[in-house]
């Protein structure tokens, strides 16, 4: 078991030193560790080649036999940990095992939007090239090939965390030209599969439909799915430019540049997306919105909002988790998830406040009536229903109350 202690020399993660990792692996994969082997480790042995062996996981010929293994023989000692569950999880998803998966999220009574789900397992007949999970709702994924060997295309890789990616994305979604140019050519591929996450991309971005989890690395051989973001322009397969990263100060100028110059702005091809696909949609007070949890933990919920310049950066996620199945959580996230551009404008040069912190001042009747009358979307504070108690403020805290709670231009 001495190779699989050898990952302790490695500094970073898989990305920082592949053919480190890949060789560890490959040398692993030739000892022959069985169960035999791994029944006679001590607690501690276990523990540590069980972490280790996790760490091996992106590499090319990763073992999964002897990391379920590993697992195996925690589980029958009855040293598991939540955190062993959690990388089994995660490597069985990254392996596309949802049989396997299935199994152990039963098994442990572990909740994850996959558990019910229809997932199209993958058949030797299908054509690896481009395949991905087309995920139209929380039932169902199917494997679907897509037609980048035909026409333009902009592939638009990230890692669904990555908040540079988001940064990239947002960006490009909020800028009506790169929209419409995004809309008519543009692809969104990630390895992550999270069902949940993928709907709710697709909602906030104004229900862009094009975002898929990719099956593999080998289903876009000529695209590096690790680097988030990656935009690939192409065209009939054959990749025209590809930009690693986003300039935050220049990326959607150069988006725009690089797309008039390779000619993916064709007023032929663009001029048929409406204004409505970039227009928000009609917006409900947050005592509505939020109508399934109990008034106290609603008002607790409200004020404990925390506000840069009229931008959500912080919402309690467990308390709508509480109340709202996975499917109503994509909505939440749409209403109080704000654009990693727009907060990232503000982060670091304006002050964070507490919305029950900044309405302190309204009168203790009022100040209910106010907070359930906001409304906000995409992380913006987009209106309120009720004014009267502001009105009766100094002019001096108006400027400050609006300030806080709506923004400053």
């Amino acid at each position: 078991m001495d190779d699989i202690y050898k990952v302790e020399k490695a500094t970073f993660n898989y990305l920082s030193n592949p053919s480190f990792y890949d060789g560890i692996s490959d040398d692993i994969n030739n000892l022959g560790i069985d169960e035999k082997i791994i029944s006679e480790l001590n607690d501690d042995e276990l523990d540590k080649a069980f972490s280790k062996m996790f760490r091996l996981n992106s590499s090319k010929n990763f073992q999964l036999t002897i990391f379920e293994n590993l697992f195996n023989e925690k589980d029958r000692r009855g040293i598991l940990k939540k955190r062993d569950k959690d990388l089994i999880t995660m490597v069985l998803i990254g392996q596309r095992d949802f049989d396997k998966l299935k199994t152990i999220l039963k098994k442990y009574n572990i909740k994850s939007d996959i558990s019910d789900m229809d997932i199209e397992p993958f058949s030797s007949k299908k054509d690896i090239k481009y395949l991905v999970y087309d995920i139209k709702d929380l039932k169902k994924a199917d494997l679907i090939n897509l037609p980048i060997d035909e026409g333009r295309h902009i592939v638009f890789v990230m890692l669904l965390s990555c908040g540079n990616a988001e940064i990239a994305l947002d960006s490009i979604i909020r800028n009506s030209l790169s929209l419409r140019i995004f809309k008519r050519y543009g692809k969104i591929i990630t390895l992550d599969f999270s069902p949940q996450s993928i709907l709710y991309t697709k909602k906030h971005y104004y229900n862009f439909s094009n975002i898929y989890s990719a099956y593999n690395h080998n289903s876009f051989k000529n695209f590096n799915l690790d680097v988030s973001p990656g935009i690939y322009f192409v065209k009939n397969g054959k990749i025209l430019s590809y930009t690693n990263g986003w300039d935050r100060d220049n990326g959607i100028d150069e988006f725009i540049k690089k797309s008039k110059e390779l000619g993916f702005d064709s007023a032929d091809d663009i001029t048929n997306l409406d204004d409505k696909d970039i227009k928000h949609k009609l917006v409900p007070k947050v005592g509505d919105l939020l109508s399934k949890i109990p008034d106290k933990e609603k008002i607790d919920f409200l004020n404990n909002l925390r506000l840069i310049n009229g931008i959500v950066s912080y919402f309690g996620y467990d308390i709508l988790s509480k109340y709202y199945n996975n499917s109503e959580m994509i909505d939440m996230y749409d209403h109080f998830m704000p654009f990693a551009v727009e907060l990232n404008k503000y982060k670091g040069t304006v002050n964070e406040y507490k919305l029950g912190d900044v309405i302190k001042d309204l009168p203790d009747d009022e100040r209910e009536k106010f907070v359930l009358s906001l409304q906000i979307d995409k992380g913006f504070i987009v209106g309120c229903g009720y004014f009267t108690p502001i009105i009766d403020l100094s002019a001096e805290k108006q400027r400050d109350f609006k300030c806080k709670v709506f923004g400053c231009s």
